[in-house]
This record gives C-alpha cells, structure tokens and sequence, in this order.
C-alpha cells in the first residue's frame, strides 16, 4: 500500500506477507530466475555508486521465521 504525503512524500506500507501460488514463503528472499543471464556492463553507473535494494535489506522488514519458506 502507497498513501502520499504531503510536499510530494510517500509511504509504503507492506500489509501482508509474500506467497507463491504454491503458498511457498518469499518473504525477504523473493525468487530465483529459470533462465540466468550474464550481467551487463553498464559504462555510466558503477557497482560502487549504486547498492542493491532488496526487501531484506530494508529496515523493520518481515522475516520468513521457519527457514523453509512454506505455509506450515
């Protein structure tokens, strides 16, 4: 959920947890591609000025407490 602010500020709010269809847990760990592709090299943007953003690395995230990622 996305509520604006004002002087054009925004909150995001995660009001539920995150399940495959097959009700598999992706909390904080998301998913792995069938197909892997090579990186590419991009000139204007180095690794150094740019850190991934993942939902495991933001603050106050919602662990996946049981470790196997399912419902049970």
């Amino acid at each position: 959920t996305i509520q604006d602010l004002p002087a054009g500020g925004a909150l995001k709010l995660t009001t539920a947890r995150y399940f495959t269809a097959s009700g598999r847990s992706i909390q904080a760990e998301g998913v792995n591609p069938d197909i892997l592709v090579d990186n590419l090299r991009v000139e204007a943007v180095e690794k150094s000025v740019i850190s991934p953003v993942n939902e495991a690395t933001l603050n106050g995230h919602l662990e996946n407490t049981d470790g196997k990622g399912d419902l049970e």
